[in-house]
């Protein structure tokens, strides 16, 4: 946990003097939060059911789908989520090439949920935090 914290504090401070920090959003990167909240996932509604989160990647990264792909396997080696491939399921993320690189924290329910990787964000690490 506390490596956890120091890496994203390291991340955060770095990104704040980046071109990549959007001051609109909740430590630059992260839609629907904040500044009072503490929790990681503060409703249960917002967890994916049985861990298992549909994606689709957009064909603005389709050059880069190796690399997102081992993003998501390093996830399912480190942690309890399992990332796979949609196919009719209502909610789900969708990769894509945007301007920086932001999303949501968990699942909301509204089907699509975007998760933007811009230019710069295209290392395994900044898709992993992501």
């Amino acid at each position: 946990l506390v490596l956890v914290a120091a890496a994203t504090e390291l991340h955060t401070n770095d990104l704040r003097q980046s071109d990549l920090y959007n001051p609109d959003l909740f430590e630059g990167a992260i839609l629907g939060f904040e500044p009072g909240d503490r929790t990681v996932i503060p409703y249960t509604q917002m967890r994916w059911l049985n861990n298992e989160i549909p994606y689709v990647i957009d064909t603005t990264l389709a050059t880069q789908q190796a690399l997102i792909l081992s993003a998501m396997n390093d996830c399912h080696i480190n942690t309890c989520l399992r990332f796979k491939q949609r196919t009719t399921e209502r909610n789900y993320i969708k990769h894509f090439s945007g301007q920086g690189c932001y999303s949501y924290v968990g699942m909301i329910t509204r089907g699509e949920q975007p998760l933007s990787l811009g230019p710069g964000d295209l290392y395994k690490g900044t898709i992993v935090h992501e």
